[in-house]
Order: structure tokens, then sequence, then C-alpha cells
């Protein structure tokens, strides 16, 4: 979905490879994990790259999604995932409240770590249901 955006930026988009199952709503993941690709594309410029994992064990699952853009000021990443609370001019702060909440009707949980002008990890473990 965001190849040619990252193609035209000159932004590296690199998914490291890896096969997983696991029962969830596609379409609401989907929805979860475009907001944090699209923001972390955002964050970049020309030379930067945004970098997506995955891992399994038998108990949960493991996404990573991490770039080395701008990265978030402290004070901000404290509160990226309060409903309408954005840093960007024209953003509405809907959609890391929603990637949130969808990682939570999941069981899940999303930490995110920052380093402003260094980049931002977002790691999201979900519970595979046995």
């Amino acid at each position: 979905l965001y190849t040619s955006q990252a193609q035209a930026d000159k932004i590296e988009l690199q998914f490291e490879d890896g096969s997983l199952e696991f029962e969830g709503d596609i379409e609401y993941l989907q929805q979860a994990f475009s907001n944090l690709i699209k923001n972390a594309l955002e964050a970049c410029t020309s030379g930067d790259s945004v970098t997506l994992s995955a891992a399994s064990t038998r108990q949960q699952l493991q996404f990573i999604i991490q770039d080395t853009g701008s990265g978030i000021a402290p004070d901000d990443v404290q509160r990226i995932f309060d409903l309408y609370y954005s840093s960007k001019d024209m953003g509405t702060g809907v959609g890391l409240a929603l990637t949130h909440k969808i990682i939570a009707d999941h069981q899940g949980t999303i930490e995110v770590t920052s380093v402003l002008g260094k980049g931002t990890k977002f790691e999201i473990d979900i519970p595979v249901k046995p």
C-alpha cells in the first residue's frame, strides 16, 4: 500500500520476511498497521528507512515498526494515544488512538520508544488464541 509513496520520497521500506498465522479481525488490524506505517513514512525524509518485522512464539505475536525519522518529543510520547491529540498541523488525533484501541481489542499491548532526530519504534504484542 505504501511502497510507491516510500519510493517517491526516497525512503527505504523494509519488510523482514516471516510467516505468521493467527486469528484476529484482519481489516481492523490492517487499519492499525496502516496508521503506524503512514505515520512512520510521514516522519521520514529522503534517505531514512521504515522497517517492519514480525515474530511469534506459542504464546504471542510481536510486530515491530521502526523508522529512522524525526522522532517524537518526550512530552508528546506520553500523549500520542490520547484521542484528538496531534502534533501535526493537519492531524486529527484519531489514528493512534484508534490503533491503540484495535490492539487492546485483540488483548494486545503497544509500546513506543522514540528519540528526537533518530526515530521511533512501536512494539506490538498480541497473545495467540489457544
